[in-house]
């Protein structure tokens, strides 16, 4: 599955899934992509006076999913709150499983 997004920030993103909305134990890295005017084929596209700025593009790619199931996601655009967040997935899972 691809979850593709536009944001203004170029930072890194991630996309966190799992088969349960409570329980999102998956991440996914989005790549981050971003085209300008020049990359644009010809007028009126590449025009400046209509040129908008399309931001950056991220693209995460999420593989290994099992047939049949539903997924659910969030996309986290602050790398410091996914980086909280994951300690505080390893941290429930330390605690419920020993």
């Amino acid at each position: 599955m691809r979850v593709m997004y536009v944001t203004r920030d170029p930072k890194e993103t991630y996309v966190w899934y799992g088969e349960r909305k409570c329980q999102m134990g998956e991440l996914a890295v989005a790549r981050v992509q971003r085209y300008e005017r020049e990359h644009m084929c010809d007028f009126p596209a590449n025009d400046s006076v209509g040129w908008r700025d399309p931001g950056y593009i991220h693209d995460a790619l999420i593989t290994g999913l099992k047939k049949g199931r539903r997924y659910y996601y969030k996309v986290f655009l602050s790398s410091v709150y996914s980086v909280l967040l994951l300690l505080a997935v390893v941290f429930a899972f330390f605690v419920l499983w020993f």
